[in-house]
């Protein structure tokens, strides 16, 4: 456990460096983070899923592990929606909370992690699989934030106004069409996906130096951090029993590869839709930084324990 501990911090603590810079930023030379989720969201991230669309490469027999994480996802974010609006009868931090327990920072936190653990094949379907959570994303998670804040059917068509599920159909398109991105090009992705990176976990700490003082919702804190750290994994681990006794489907390291996923700390998206749609977002930053302060520990405990 100490060597896993030792290697994820020294993999994820330019993490916080980056949220400590995002506060100064905010705090002392008033950067909007408004302006800053819109470059992200209208620019950087939709050409980063285009990358990632022309990129992919899909195996036929994994094509479900999407499919079922999406579906968790969905069982999650009702769940948690009508659990947010028993706590808060009004407001929108049940969207907060239903958002958050659908989704995963499996990306900047977790790919190191699966990198660690697994061998190269098992970690490109640990990306693939992930490709359901970013469906989900940006479709439910995206309408939850939407339906707070809009009727039924303007919060679908903000969702349908969302660029980034377009880019990522686009390029698998061009992908599949055979037209081929110059070299020079395709290196230029590389700035936008460090971006992608950098300015999203920089907001984290430009929404955390917009609170006049530092305060922490903990009934929101502790119901985030138990739709992840304890609900998720054990969904999971039902789906997995399941599989392994009955349909077995998948080997033992995409069961793991599908355990990493459901046990990390919450997504930073959830900071994203909580900025764009005005919906608590210095609360939803101390939440997903508690969390993810919180992953430190649970994270190299788990994993010890599990594999």
């Amino acid at each position: 456990m100490y060597e896993v501990f030792t290697s994820l911090l020294n993999k994820i603590y330019p993490f916080y460096a980056l949220i400590l810079a995002g506060w100064v930023l905010g705090k002392y030379f008033a950067v909007n983070n408004k302006s800053t989720v819109n470059v992200l969201f209208y620019l950087i991230v939709p050409v980063v899923f285009f990358e990632a669309g022309y990129t992919i490469k899909i195996e036929v027999q994994y094509l479900l592990l999407p499919l079922i994480l999406l579906v968790i996802s969905v069982i999650m974010n009702r769940a948690f929606l009508y659990i947010g609006h028993k706590i808060w009868e009004t407001g929108a931090k049940p969207a907060v909370i239903a958002f958050a327990a659908g989704t995963a920072n499996t990306g900047y936190f977790g790919l190191p992690v699966a990198m660690m653990l697994f061998d190269e094949q098992t970690v490109a379907v640990y990306m693939l699989m992930n490709i359901g959570l970013a469906f989900y994303d940006y479709t439910l998670g995206a309408f939850t934030f939407a339906r707070a804040k809009f009727s039924q059917k303007k919060a679908f068509i903000s969702v349908l106004k969302i660029p980034i599920m377009y880019a990522f159909s686009l390029g698998f398109i061009v992908h599949h069409l055979g037209i081929n991105i110059p070299d020079n090009v395709d290196k230029f992705f590389d700035y936008f996906r460090g971006s992608y990176v950098i300015l999203g976990t920089i907001l984290l700490g430009l929404s955390l130096s917009t609170m006049p003082y530092f305060r922490l919702d903990l009934k929101l804190i502790a119901t985030l951090l138990a739709s992840r750290f304890i609900i998720a994994p054990i969904i999971t681990l039902a789906i997995i029993y399941i599989d392994a006794n009955y349909s077995m489907l998948f080997g033992r390291d995409i069961h793991l590869a599908m355990l990493l996923t459901s046990i990390m700390p919450p997504a930073i998206n959830t900071v994203v839709f909580a900025t764009m749609h005005h919906a608590h977002p210095e609360e939803a930053s101390t939440a997903v930084l508690s969390g993810t302060i919180i992953g430190i520990i649970y994270l190299p405990l788990m994993v010890a324990l599990i594999f």
